[in-house]
């Protein structure tokens, strides 16, 4: 019994020490396989949360065989309150949603029409609210407004504090066969908890992924010592984004290098990391940045038609005299009160102004609000260098201004919006970031070849290996001139699918032709936009215009709206809108065209206040216009044009006599715009 017991001890003591050896193996493997460095200015411990620990769980998915750094280049909190104010629905509410704002009244009665007495009179399940505090109702009726079954609500106003944490960093990882840096990512990641802004962040960096590829540009980025280090992460990491390079920061890793004992990462002395030769070195040079924070005195206007004390006079408030309508008595020469059809307010002129009406239907709030403001610039320049020839194939100088608010009133409620001043710094960063990946992008642009060509669909002979993406657009080449566009709609390891969108007329894609990526390609919005005069009055009309592949226009469907000219005749009382639906069809050209459509006239009589409709017919006729394409490789351009159009009367069908008179046909000339 006793030797049972004995033996039942070693078993479990043996199995303790082998379960704390896999523990420890496991332990030292994650130690040797990951290493966090933290910036000089970051505590390894943080409001109680160790640092290095929680960056090395976060990051601990190391392929086999690969080391990983992650440097922590920055870490800070903001904390940040703002005033909010949020209406809720409450039947005992005295607010109500109205032109997009809310509105008190103390009369919370709902109210239906009694058409019979033409009156407004209470009902519990009426569609109508009256809005006792609405100065600028020209007559009491206009204080009904049409609610539906819309809730009153009440106002409630607070507070809101927030924290917010922010992480910046550098994740390198290195094949330990071989000492190969395999890549090396920035990241950036917020979060409203430390532990979540750490995940996040790897979040973040997982989400970039730009695998080597031997087909992708080899370039090393070269910083100088001066330049900003967030500001550089975000430039690298715009192009890790782009996915076209395989990209080293050389003496980003010579510094980190430096300051990391390797022997506890690599378990050897005098480790040196390898690199694959670059083609192109791209240097970062005189950097120069600056960030000004300043307060400054803003007028804010809220829009307020319904009981606004205010116009917005060039920018600064203007008290107005409220509630009251004037027109111009051209008899009396002079403004005269006239609430129902008035069209000038008055306002309370400053000692140098000649006048003091002013014709406006806006009203408004103002606030007088003092902002924090942020100012940051940056300047730099970029070359990039052939590693062989020692030439360099593209420069460019860089400078970016960004001006920011930090807080600012949203609403006439003294509601507020704030902005964090990190976020704010991170964007004004991604912004350079973003021109400086445009401009080498230009400079390195993607290249590949034309494979099967079926119709409009195209393979290209490339794909991610060399960093293709969906959207992009490459432009077909033979013999050195460009045959046409096509745009990427599909892309594998080492194939992509295009469509083409546009063909050089003349022109066609081939099989076995070369193409290159675009920037500048033809753009067709299938826009016409069109300005006009005729024998009635003056017109515009807008619509849509189909172009097949070619960039040829071949038919258009727009609506106009003409003016006549006795709309403004001093003794004419009623005003005419002539509204126009016309099909054009070109033929043979792009010069000619035939057009068919519908009109119809809106009249609106001022003496009886009403609204009707009349002359309503068909329109049939063409049009010559000087069109000319802006050039072979666009779409559109911008004309004169002359139209013949014969109106049809639909009650003089069958009447051809009283059809084809003069008066009926009608000759246009004006501007005609293809986009």
């Amino acid at each position: 019994m006793v030797n049972k017991k004995k033996k039942i001890i070693f078993l479990l003591t043996l199995l303790y020490v082998l379960l704390s050896n896999v523990i420890l193996l496991g332990s030292i493997s994650i130690e040797i396989r990951i290493k966090v460095y933290l910036d000089s200015k970051i505590s390894p411990v943080y409001e109680n949360v160790n640092l290095l620990n929680s960056f090395t769980e976060a990051f601990a998915d190391v392929r086999e065989g690969n080391a990983r750094i992650v440097h922590v280049l920055s870490l800070s909190k903001e904390r940040f309150s703002y005033k909010v104010n949020e209406f809720v629905p409450d039947e005992n509410g005295t607010y109500i949603s109205y032109k997009g704002s809310y509105y008190q009244t103390s009369d919370r009665r709902r109210y239906s029409y009694d058409s019979k007495n033409k009156r407004y009179v209470p009902d519990k399940n009426g569609s109508y609210v009256y809005l006792t505090d609405y100065p600028w109702a020209r007559k009491d009726e206009d204080r009904y407004v049409w609610y539906g079954f819309g809730s009153f609500y009440s106002k409630k106003s607070y507070t809101v504090t927030k924290e917010k944490y922010f992480i910046a960093g550098i994740v390198t990882d290195i094949d330990l066969s071989t000492f190969f840096v395999k890549s090396v990512t920035p990241i950036f990641s917020s979060g409203d908890t430390l532990i979540s802004a750490i995940k996040n962040a790897s979040t973040y960096y997982l989400s970039i992924v730009n695998e080597y590829s031997p087909d992708k540009i080899d370039v090393a980025l070269v910083f100088e010592k001066s330049f900003n280090p967030l500001l550089r992460a975000k430039i690298l990491a715009k192009f890790q984004e782009d996915t076209r390079y395989n990209i080293y920061d050389r003496l980003y890793l010579k510094e980190l290098m430096d300051i990391i004992r390797t022997t506890e990462l690599f378990g050897g002395e005098n480790i040196e990391l390898k690199y694959k030769p670059p083609k192109f070195i791209l240097s970062f040079e005189n950097y120069f940045d600056k960030v000004d924070n300043y307060r400054e005195e803003k007028y804010y206007f809220f829009s307020n038609d319904v009981n606004g004390v205010y116009i917005n006079k060039s920018g600064f408030p203007v008290r107005v005299e409220v509630g009251n309508y004037y027109r111009y008595d051209s008899s009396q020469k002079k403004y005269v009160l006239d609430r129902e059809k008035g069209n000038y307010v008055r306002y309370y002129k400053g000692p140098w102004e000649k006048d003091e009406y002013i014709s406006t239907s806006s009203f408004y709030d103002y606030i007088f609000y003092q902002t924090d403001n942020v100012y940051n610039f940056y300047s730099f320049s970029v070359k990039a260098v052939s590693t062989e020839s020692a030439e360099v194939v593209g420069g460019k100088f860089f400078s970016d201004s960004v001006h920011t608010t930090l807080r600012e009133p949203i609403d006439r409620f003294l509601s507020e919006k704030v902005q964090s001043p990190t976020e704010d710094l991170w964007w004004s960063y991604t912004s350079i970031a973003t021109n400086v990946q445009k401009f080498f992008q230009s400079v390195f642009p993607l290249t590949t070849a034309v494979g099967e060509v079926n119709n409009i669909d195209v393979q290209l002979l490339s794909g991610k290996n060399i960093g293709i993406k969906p959207n992009y657009v490459f432009a077909g080449i033979e013999n050195g001139f460009t045959t046409g566009f096509m745009r990427v709609t599909k892309v594998l390891d080492s194939k992509s699918d295009a469509k083409i969108f546009y063909i050089v007329p003349g022109e066609s894609v081939k099989p076995n032709t070369f193409a290159i990526e675009t920037k500048q390609y033809p753009v067709s919005l299938n826009l016409r936009a069109s300005y006009f005069i005729d024998n009635e009055g003056f017109g515009i009309r807008t619509g849509y215009a189909h172009a097949d592949i070619y960039g040829n226009y071949n038919w258009s469907l727009t609506f106009g709206i003409l003016f006549p000219y006795k709309n403004f005749s001093s003794t004419s009382n009623d005003t005419e809108i002539l509204m126009r639906i016309e099909y054009s069809k070109f033929l043979w050209t792009q010069n000619f065209e035939v057009n068919l459509g519908g009109y119809f006239t809106i009249l609106n009589s001022s003496s009886n206040s009403s609204t009707q409709i009349k002359d309503f017919g068909i329109l049939a006729g063409f049009a010559l216009s000087t069109y000319s394409r802006r050039s072979v490789l666009s779409f559109g351009g911008s004309s004169f044009y002359m139209q013949l159009l014969l109106k049809i009367p639909l009650n003089d069908v069958g009447n051809l006599e009283t059809i084809f008179t003069l008066d009926n046909f009608n000759l246009a000339i004006g501007i005609d715009t293809l986009f």
